[in-house]
């Protein structure tokens, strides 16, 4: 190996771990667009649920969500059937003893 090789071989090194260490520093966003006419995320909708949006109508006047093209509607009644179900799971676990 000559020297440019190693030079090359030890460049890439440093390369590759600097690609390591930014990677896994980067925390990227996991918001999942459901409505792309007004660019609603699940991560709004599911705020929107926790505010107290308890019902599709509650989530489509709080956030315009399903009111123009209306393909996100089967997902955004998914999220929050999910959210409900969840919300109410953590309901059950807590209750006062006497």
């Amino acid at each position: 190996m000559g020297p440019r090789q190693s030079h090359t071989l030890s460049l890439l090194t440093i390369i590759i771990i600097k690609v390591r260490m930014l990677s896994s520093a980067i925390q990227f966003d996991a918001n999942m667009y459901v409505c792309l006419c007004k660019g609603i995320t699940d991560t709004q909708i599911r705020a929107a649920i926790q505010d107290g949006a308890n019902s599709f109508k509650d989530v489509r006047n709080t956030l315009g969500v399903a009111s123009q093209c209306g393909k996100c509607g089967i997902l955004t009644r998914e999220i929050l059937r999910e959210a409900l179900h969840d919300s109410s799971n953590e309901q059950e676990l807590f209750y006062a003893l006497s």
